[in-house]
């Protein structure tokens, strides 16, 4: 029965997630994805408007998709979407650092706020927003009070011994199952659950979050479909520079992450945290290497059946 609460938690989160997204999103309008589209021929500053979109809507995914919705409408190029790109993936901690605050209580405050405001005036956003944020807080506490029973299956045991013992396999867990349910933020609060009720260690946890950075370009790549050349490129870039942050931090890691985090603040913001710097770090070690990899992209590109 466990199992269910914790899905409905999982699947209460999904949908407050989406729900603000969308609401979001709605307003995120033809003019201002002009606005948007000014920004592209500057690579910071198309990051930074990336970074910020990013953190208000509260998904890289829908980030991404309204980019590429741009390339495919010819406002901006595949070189020119990078910097969105790049900023889309520093927003999406933004979540991680709301999950990681302390949530008791806030749940049936936001749940009630948002009903009491929608029925005074039944067509304000802010009311549904209120209320979907209330719904994103009660998932997470669902689902934290009902994660610790996992550990009474054998097979749950076996599973995470495994994972710490072989962190390849946590990192390769965190690809799947994020590509699986489409949102990195959804994973990352999954996460910061588990470790804060000690279900796994932080070595674990910083894999699987590597990992979540990864599956979540799925989704950027199902926008492209049908798409031009160039959004497909777009689409190829996100996984790749995802990709080569992944491996990075696989081939660098040492206990350092562990040493430095553990004297912040309480685990689940010590995730939010690594989120951020992981994105960060990212950020400034591939930049350099944009047209590098942008070029090699568009070879791939013309020399395969890719388009």
């Amino acid at each position: 029965m466990f199992i269910l609460s914790i899905l409905s938690g999982l699947a209460l989160f999904l949908f407050s997630i989406t729900q603000i997204s969308s609401l979001l999103k709605s307003c995120v309008t033809d003019s201002v994805k002009l606005k948007i589209s000014k920004y592209a021929d500057n690579p910071f500053l198309s990051l930074l408007a990336g970074t910020i979109l990013t953190g208000t809507i509260q998904s890289s995914s829908g980030t991404t998709a309204i980019i590429i919705s741009l390339i495919r409408a010819d406002i901006v190029t595949f070189k020119q979407s990078i910097g969105f790109i790049m900023g889309a993936n520093l927003g999406t901690t933004v979540t991680a650092f709301i999950t990681g605050i302390e949530i008791k209580g806030l749940a049936p405050l936001c749940l009630i706020l948002g009903i009491v405001f929608y029925m005074v005036k039944k067509d304000s956003k802010l009311a549904l927003g209120i209320f979907y944020f209330g719904l994103l807080f009660f998932g997470i506490t669902l689902m934290e009070s009902e994660l610790v029973k996992i550990l009474e299956f054998p097979q749950i045991q076996g599973l995470i011994l495994l994972m710490s013992q072989h962190k390849l396999f946590s990192f390769i867990f965190g690809i799947l199952l994020t590509t699986c349910i489409q949102s990195s933020s959804a994973f990352v609060a999954l996460i910061q659950q588990l470790c804060f009720l000690n279900i796994i260690n932080l070595p674990i946890a910083l894999f699987m979050i590597t990992g979540s950075n990864v599956g979540t370009t799925i989704t950027a790549y199902i926008a492209s479909l049908g798409g031009s050349k160039e959004s497909k490129m777009a689409a190829m870039y996100h996984f790749l520079f995802n990709l080569i942050g992944a491996v990075v931090f696989i081939i660098f890691y040492i206990p350092i992450y562990n040493y430095i985090l553990t004297f912040v603040v309480p685990v689940k913001m010590q995730l939010a945290i690594f989120h951020a710097l992981f994105n960060l770090v990212s950020i400034i070690a591939i930049m350099p290497f944009n047209n590098m990899i942008s070029k090699c992209i568009e070879k791939m590109f013309h020399y395969s059946s890719f388009s």
